[in-house]
């Protein structure tokens, strides 16, 4: 039964998503095609999604957690500049230091300066922390803005699964009715058969008789009872 008009492309792109996920179930599809208003692309990156979130085997877990070889390369690298510029940082406050420390009059003077260059020492790794945790929260919104992309998606396809299955109701009342009136009336026509035969073995009965002809039933007793 079909509901409404379906958009140009439509069975195309459907019967294109599902050869892309086999394993995903029609109506699943059909659902969140029809919540992207027949979008294939946003309808494919939904689905793939949604397959990547299900449970996965052992194997494929550990094949997919296991980094590629470029990727190894990579955080290696990133490693190493990290580590480098770590110790670039370090070399270059040591040398600081002692620059400032080197020239000091007094014991005195050698523990101000030490603290004053202890203090912008803590000034620098407050911020570098904030920088970074700044990085982090808005890695953490985009994230969540992805989840709560994903959910209205998902739930727009809830509520189209939803209206389909409103729709499909009377139809499956009607289907319930027609079935209980079909069984009554097999029962009824089974009722009808066996009157038929009973009439039918009384005139065999009659036709058959010592007066040759008949239709005394009136006398006659025995056979079979009309139901």
């Amino acid at each position: 039964v079909t509901f409404s008009q379906r958009p140009a492309g439509w069975d195309e792109n459907l019967a294109g998503l599902e050869m892309l996920f086999p394993q995903l179930p029609l109506g699943v599809i059909s659902s969140i095609l029809e919540s992207t208003h027949n979008q294939a692309q946003q309808a494919m990156e939904t689905l793939q999604k949604l397959c990547d979130g299900g449970a996965a085997s052992p194997s494929a877990s550990a094949e997919k957690s296991a980094p590629s070889p470029m990727t190894q390369v990579k955080q290696r690298k990133r490693a190493a500049e990290v580590q480098g510029g770590r110790e670039e940082h370090i070399r270059h406050w040591a040398e600081v230091v002692v620059q400032r420390l080197a020239g000091s009059p007094s014991v005195q003077e050698a523990a101000n300066r030490a603290h004053e260059l202890l203090t912008l020492f803590e000034q620098e790794v407050k911020a570098a922390i904030e920088s970074q945790g700044q990085e982090r929260v808005a890695e953490l919104e985009h994230k969540v803005a992805a989840l709560q992309e994903r959910t209205r998606i998902f739930l727009r396809a809830i509520h189209v699964l939803g209206e389909r299955n409103r729709r499909m109701q009377p139809y499956r009342e009607d289907n319930e009715r027609l079935k209980s009136e079909l069984a009554a009336a097999k029962e009824q026509l089974q009722r009808v058969e066996q009157s038929n035969s009973v009439l039918q073995w009384h005139v065999q009965q009659r036709l058959s008789g010592p007066s040759g002809g008949g239709f005394g039933f009136g006398s006659f007793s025995g056979g079979p009872g009309i139901c």
